[in-house]
Formats: C-alpha cells, sequence, structure tokens
C-alpha cells in the first residue's frame, strides 16, 4: 500500500471516529435506586431526566411501590444539539401487601405494563406488557432494538394491574449513548473523505496494471 493511499485511509478512519457516527461503548445514561425520593440518582451530560410523577397511591422509602391500579411516569430528554440511542433497561421488582388494603396476604404476583412513548415513536413501544412481579422478588431486563437517534421529550410510563397487592420498583437504570446530532457539514466531510479513499485505490490498481 504506497504512501497516498495509507494517508487517505488513516484521515478517514480519524473523521470517523471522531464523528456521530462511530460506534460508541454503552454506558449507563441514567438510575433511580429512590433513595433520595423521586429524583434521579445519577445521569450522565447531555441528557435531561425529570422526577417521577406519582399519585397519592405511590410510596416512596428506599424503593417506588405503587398499589394496583395506579400509574407513574417520568421523562428524559436529549439536551440541544444531542441524541440518545438507547441499549438496555433493568430493575428490580417485587410485590407486597397493598398499604391500603385489608385483604390477601402479598402473596402471588402484580402484574404491570411498562411502556416508552415520543415523538420518535408512531406509537408506544411496549416494553413489558402484563408481565408479573412475585413476592419472592425478581429482576427484569429489556433490550432495545429500534430506539436510536431520540430527540424530543420520551416518556416511560409504569401502570399497575388491579390488584390486592403492591409493585416495589427499585434500582431503574437505562443504558446507551449520548452523542452529538451530525451536521450537514460532518456527513458531507464523510461522503467527500470516503469518495477520496476509493479514487486513489482506483487510480492505484489502474497504474499496477
Amino acid at each position: 500500500m504506497n504512501k497516498t493511499l495509507k494517508s487517505a485511509l488513516w484521515a478517514l478512519g480519524a473523521l470517523f471516529a471522531s464523528s456521530p457516527f462511530y460506534a460508541q461503548e454503552s454506558t449507563s445514561l441514567f438510575s433511580f435506586d429512590f433513595s433520595s425520593g423521586l429524583a434521579v440518582t445519577d445521569s450522565v451530560s447531555g441528557v435531561d431526566v425529570s422526577d417521577w410523577s406519582v399519585g397519592s397511591t405511590a410510596t416512596v422509602s428506599e424503593s417506588l411501590t405503587l398499589t394496583g391500579g395506579s400509574s407513574t411516569l417520568f421523562t428524559f430528554t436529549p439536551t440541544s444539539g444531542f441524541q440518545i440511542d438507547l441499549s438496555e433497561l433493568t430493575f428490580n421488582t417485587s410485590k407486597i401487601q397493598a398499604p391500603d388494603s385489608t385483604k390477601g396476604n402479598g402473596a402471588g404476583s402484580v402484574k404491570f405494563t411498562l411502556t416508552l412513548s415520543g415523538e420518535n415513536f408512531d406509537e408506544a413501544l411496549e416494553i413489558f406488557g402484563n408481565a408479573e412481579a412475585s413476592s419472592s422478588g425478581g429482576s427484569q431486563s429489556y433490550t432495545f432494538e429500534d430506539a436510536s437517534s431520540l430527540t424530543g421529550a420520551n416518556i416511560f410510563t409504569l401502570t399497575t394491574a388491579s390488584s390486592e397487592g403492591a409493585l416495589v420498583l427499585d434500582n431503574f437504570e437505562v443504558l446507551g449513548t449520548v452523542s452529538a446530532v451530525p451536521e450537514p457539514a460532518t456527513v458531507f466531510a464523510l461522503l467527500a473523505g470516503g469518495f477520496v479513499s476509493f479514487y486513489v485505490a482506483r487510480n492505484r490498481r489502474r497504474s499496477v496494471a
């Protein structure tokens, strides 16, 4: 490989590595452990996260407890000039007897539904539909396949089915990447770099022939 081709390929590689198109390693974007109430525990720069919005049917004490037939939500929004790619969601759930219930003993399970909606979705994405949380507890996880380049406000909504029991939620964490929204000039530079590399390689083959 001659020096000209090497230089062109090196420049193209450097351009891709510094561009928003370059694959980044997924990391924790934000999390809630409810140790400080409904506010986000940790979050990276480039994303704004609201508190959980709950009604009188919820209590917070080192975890979030929702009685049956209630719902809660929070929003996350990339700051101006940034976009978000989601990769994974994890959290812990369990079931206890509802604080305002005099029936049952907390045995069995309580069902819940979790959705994600926003301007990038034609309809709400159902992450969990009628999933079950048992009194013995457990972890939940979900891998996102089509939640990339998210902009604007995005809303996670958690709804519990009517039940004697209550859903306990803890250690809610979302993983992914935050990147700058690509500018037209960046796209043009990437295309131009690719063309230059192709042109140099083609001329080299011709000179060898």
